[in-house]
Formats: structure tokens, C-alpha cells, sequence
């Protein structure tokens, strides 16, 4: 399969399926209309909108599980919220109730600063906002000044603006690359918001003029450059957003997981390039997840009629099973929302329990002893931060050559609890994952570094 065919088939894999389009946009007019009729008493499904997000950015991919909506209010209604205890809870207040008159079957609710309609694979997010004579909008915040409620603006219209000004005058590919990107975070489970996503796309093709103009056969190489470039970003707080300049906050540094995608590109490049194909689709599925596709070979039946089967080349028989699971199989999204802090507690008979860090300090070294308990527990704090009901999961991967002669690798996502206990056995680099998962949709997680002598 030539480059530009594998990548023509990952991006058609990535689109969202005209059923689900349909859901989307019969939701959006439903929501609009309600509230119309609420706030203005006409019953339109399509004025006072605004699609937003990656919906709006036209970056959203099959899995995407929030929609974001903005609900341009009446002007003559600023007035009606400016006063009492906190009005911007009221705002959202009556916006859900409006919207249960719509989505009877649905649970709505309201969160820090929009109303949330909950669907079973995906969430609208509708934000009620008012137009200011610039054209942004303000947005209420019901825990800004210290839980009394506040308005903060934002400027999504600069943002789509800027988007579809890069493709038409610098890079046309701009829109494939966030698309892509998606998919390596959801397959890793990175802390990156689509906006950031978008930004940093944007940026990376802002500094070159390799891939202004180019077509799918560059997309291998283009990925290739900006996991690059993106390895060797300086750690920041937050990032200027495309076109509106606004803040967009850096939870988590992505450097560490950008450097091996940079690899995992190389090598596939490398493969593709020495004609191993099997290897090559194997190295970008490790960056990109299931939907990039498997390799196939056109090849010709007993009647002359072409057939795509899979690739059979040779290789050395792999003697260990490879258990490991990945979020983006197990779960519709990964949409990290919440910090999550995980404990690691090191117990041996004898001595104190001490954390991993403490216990790898006290006895400097790198490593730790085999036949040591280990003992895992999420820190009460972080949860009393999500909003309840959800599921807490656990990843253990066994890493190195004793785990796979022993074929203990493991990797399999398990549902658990608050904690988690693990032995330490043989020498590897392994790690254990922390996931809480709402709605089918990973929203935090946690993951530590055991390393084993």
C-alpha cells in the first residue's frame, strides 16, 4: 500500500459516519429551537447559534464525544443576570430547564460554566453567552470570585476565522493534521485539549513551508517533522491560541510521549522505505491507534481476480502473547478534564512503608528489590473533584526481555477500585495506569513508573 493511500484510508476511518452527523445535527437544531422558543419565543432551529470547539474548527473525528454550542442570548436579558447570588448559576438554571422540555430521555445537567445534554457515545455542551460589539462573547463562570460567580469572554469566531484563512492561504493541510492528532492522543491517552491540539498543528506549520501545499504522500513525513518539532517545544503553562491569542492551558507536558512518537515515525518511514511493509503499518498503528489500517497486499486468485489479503512476511516468531490494551480500543474518548494523583506505597517485612520516591531516595537506586509489595491509592482529593457516578480503572504493563520469556507482559485495562495492590517479581521498567472513566469517556488518569531489579 503506497503512503498516500494508507493515510487516505486512516482520515476516512477518523470521519464521523453520516448517521452519526445526522444524530448531531437533529440535536443541535432540537436544542436550538427549545431555546428560541425560551428566550425569544420563535421556534427556529438555526439563528442565535454557534458551533465551537472542534466541531466549530472542523477538526472533529469519529470518537469526538463533546460538541460545544454557544447560545447567543437576547441583549435585552444582560440586565436580568447581572444581579442576586451568583445569576450566572441562575443563567444555566434556566437554560436546563428550557432544554428538559426538549430531551425528556436525556440527563442534563449543569457544570462550571455550561449545560451538558448526555447522550450514550456523546455530550452537546450548550453555553449561553452574550454578544459583545466586538463580535466575542461573554460567558458566565459560576465558580469565578470565589464561588460568587463571574463573566469571562471568549472569541471562538477568531479562532474558526484564522482556521479557514490557514488553509486557504497557507497550508491546506492544517485540518488533516489536528484530525491525526486526535488519534495519537486518544491511542496514548494524553492530556491535550482539542484547542491546544489545534494550536500547536498550527503552529508547527506556521514555521515551515514544507507542507503549505503538499498531498498525502507527504503526510508520513509531515508527521514525522512535527512530533519533531513538538519533542523539542520548551515546557510552557499555556499556549496563544490560533487567532484569538486567548490562553490555552498545558496541564501536562507531552514532550516524553511526542519524542516517541517522533521515533515510531522514523522507523515506520524507515520500514516503508526498505519495503517492510507489515512493519511499517505496525509502527504507525503504534502511533495512531486502530484506525490507521493493517497492511495488505493485492494478490491474485485461482480465476486472475484481485484480493487484499493480509501481509505474511517473514519474521522471527514472537514466543509471548502481546496482552497489552489501549484506551482508544476500551473506551469512546479520552477527554482528561480532572488532575488525578495516585499514591504508590513500597511495604517490606521490617521496615516502615514508605513512598516510591522515598523508598528509591533512601536506598539510592534506580531500581526496586524484587518481593516488595506495592500498594496503590488515589488520592481522596483528586476524586472529590469529579462529579459522581464513575469507574475506576487500572493498566498494569510488565516491560523487558523477563516479562516477555515469562509471557507476563499483561496490559489489560480492568475495572477496580480507590486501591490496587502489585507485587514486585522481575527486573523490567513496568508501569501502572490510573483511569476514571464517566459516560464510557476517559476524564482523568495517572500513570507510574515501577522499575524492577
Amino acid at each position: 500500500m503506497q503512503t498516500a493511500e494508507m493515510f487516505r484510508i486512516f482520515l476516512n476511518n477518523l470521519k464521523i459516519s453520516d448517521e452519526r452527523m445526522q444524530a448531531i445535527a437533529t440535536h443541535y437544531k432540537n436544542a436550538t429551537r427549545r431555546l428560541n422558543i425560551e428566550f425569544r419565543g420563535v421556534a427556529n432551529g438555526f439563528n442565535n447559534r454557534l458551533k465551537v470547539g472542534s466541531a466549530g474548527r472542523r477538526t472533529a473525528v469519529s470518537k469526538t464525544s463533546d460538541l460545544d454550542m454557544l447560545y447567543i442570548m437576547p441583549a435585552r436579558l444582560w440586565g436580568d443576570y447581572q444581579s442576586g447570588i451568583n445569576p450566572q448559576r441562575r443563567l444555566l438554571r434556566d437554560v436546563k430547564e428550557a432544554l428538559k422540555l426538549s430531551f425528556t430521555q436525556q440527563e442534563i445537567k449543569v457544570d462550571r460554566l455550561v449545560v451538558q445534554i448526555i447522550f450514550d457515545s456523546f455530550h452537546i455542551e450548550v453555553q449561553p453567552v452574550f454578544e459583545t460589539d466586538e463580535g466575542h462573547f461573554k460567558y458566565p463562570d459560576t465558580k469565578a470570585n470565589d464561588g460568587n460567580g463571574g463573566w469571562r469572554v471568549t472569541k471562538p469566531r477568531m479562532e474558526i476565522t484564522e482556521m479557514r484563512n490557514f488553509r486557504n492561504k497557507k497550508s491546506s493541510n492544517l485540518h488533516n493534521l489536528c484530525r491525526m492528532l486526535r488519534a495519537w492522543k486518544n491511542r496514548n491517552t494524553i492530556d491535550m485539549g482539542g484547542l491546544l491540539i489545534d494550536t500547536l498543528a498550527w503552529k508547527f506549520l506556521k514555521q515551515t513551508d514544507d507542507y503549505d501545499n503538499t498531498g498525502m504522500v507527504s503526510y508520513g513525513l509531515m508527521c514525522r517533522d512535527f512530533f519533531d518539532f513538538l519533542h523539542q517545544e520548551d515546557a510552557h503553562e499555556h499556549y496563544a491560541a490560533i487567532g484569538s491569542g486567548q490562553r490555552v492551558k498545558v496541564y501536562r507536558n507531552f514532550q516524553r510521549q511526542a519524542k516517541r512518537a517522533f521515533e515510531l515515525c522514523t522507523k515506520a518511514i524507515e520500514a516503508y522505505d526498505n519495503g517492510s511493509t507489515k512493519k511499517c503499518h505496525e509502527h504507525w498503528r503504534e502511533v495512531f491507534g486502530l484506525t490507521f489500517p493493517k497492511a495488505v497486499v493485492e494478490m491474485r486468485d485461482s480465476q486472475g481476480l484481485e484480493s487484499a489479503n493480509f501481509i505474511n512476511e517473514s519474521y522471527t516468531a514472537q514466543t509471548w502473547r502481546n496482552t497489552e490494551e489501549f484506551t482508544d480500543e476500551k473506551f469512546d474518548d479520552v477527554d482528561i478534564r480532572y488532575p488525578l494523583e495516585v499514591n504508590c506505597i513500597v511495604k517490606e517485612n521490617g521496615y516502615r512503608d514508605r513512598s516510591i520516591r522515598a523508598y528509591l531516595s533512601d536506598i539510592a537506586r534506580y531500581w526496586l528489590p524484587p518481593n516488595r509489595t506495592l500498594s496503590f491509592s488515589i488520592n481522596q482529593a483528586s476524586l472529590d473533584l469529579i462529579p459522581e457516578p464513575y469507574d475506576i480503572y487500572w493498566k498494569v504493563l510488565n516491560r523487558g526481555l523477563e516479562a516477555e520469556q515469562r509471557d507476563e507482559v499483561r496490559g489489560q485495562i480492568v475495572l477496580g477500585q480507590v486501591t490496587h495492590t502489585e507485587h514486585t517479581k522481575f527486573r523490567g521498567a513496568h508501569k501502572v495506569w490510573c483511569y476514571i472513566v464517566k459516560n464510557h469517556i476517559v476524564i482523568a488518569q495517572n500513570v507510574i513508573d515501577i522499575p524492577i531489579e
